[in-house]
């Protein structure tokens, strides 16, 4: 359950001191080995550990500590110095330098046992690594979509820019040329008095009367569609766009997109926790 709780945020670096001093022998291959699997994923691990008959068998780096100095860091593939061992467990010492061919087999029988005494411990380990990982698989897709979702209201709430009514034709140029300059912004489209009257025509095909008076006496005014490439410089945008010469008024969704970015802010921090 450790290891589980370590891998459940992914981390960089796993740090197991002395792994194997609470569990009897039969246990401490399998814990390393798991370590090993741990390894190959692409995570650090960095392990403490008396258990010399264990390290030679995994054969990696190695940095030996002797009152508090490093006395030799031997890398993966090396023979690693080591006082002597009793592979067989029996008490009697053993020979120091590479590993036997019979610590070898015994390293083996014993693995394939663990596997069938053991065999509830190690359903329990990979259903626990499985609900950590789906879990955290879901945090990460939550966040995901909350960005789609900001990034399609991005694209659908945009800033209207009004023109000046009395502005002349080199003004009105000039309005859509400073905000096309304007960094963040995403996407320009200009309107006249015309189009939006056009775009309006549908909704009123029931007031006759109306539509009659708005085609004689428009009273729409031309404006510059906004889009922003961020959300939240959506109100530092429109008190911008408010200073440009020219510019009659300026309408935009702040609060709204505001509610929707602070969401997406504290969505990712969830998922980044």
């Amino acid at each position: 359950m450790a290891v589980a709780r370590a891998l459940a945020h992914s981390p960089k670096l796993v740090i197991a001191d002395e792994p194997t001093g609470n569990i009897d022998p039969e246990l401490s291959l399998e814990m390393m080995e798991l370590l090993e699997r741990v390894s190959e994923m692409g995570i650090t691990v960095l392990v403490v550990t008396h258990e010399h008959e264990l390290v030679r068998h995994f054969d990696r780096r190695v940095v030996t500590l002797s009152g508090g100095h490093i006395i030799s860091d031997v890398p993966t593939g090396s023979m690693i110095p080591h006082p002597p061992v009793d592979p067989e467990g029996t008490g009697n010492g053993g020979v120091a330098g590479m590993m036997k061919p019979s610590t070898f087999g015994f390293l083996v029988v014993r693995g394939v046992r663990n596997l069938g005494k053991h065999w509830a411990m190690t359903i329990a380990c990979i259903a626990s690594l499985s609900v950590c990982m789906t879990l955290n698989t879901f945090a990460t897709l939550a966040e995901v979509n909350v960005d789609s979702m900001v990034n399609y209201l991005g694209q659908q709430n945009e800033m209207v820019v009004y023109v000046d009514p009395e502005a002349d034709d080199a003004t009105i140029q000039s309005v859509g040329e400073r905000i096309t300059a304007t960094p963040g912004v995403s996407r320009v489209q200009y309107m006249s008095k015309e189009d939006v009257l056009n775009q309006y025509r549908g909704y009123m095909a029931d007031y006759a009367v109306l539509l009659d008076e708005f085609e004689n006496d428009n009273p729409f005014k031309a404006n510059y569609r906004v889009s922003l490439a961020d959300l939240s410089q959506m109100q530092a945008m429109s008190q911008n766009f408010q200073s440009i010469p020219g510019v009659y008024s300026v309408t935009a969704p702040i609060e709204m997109t505001q509610t929707f970015v602070e969401v997406q802010q504290a969505v990712t921090k969830v998922g980044r926790s």
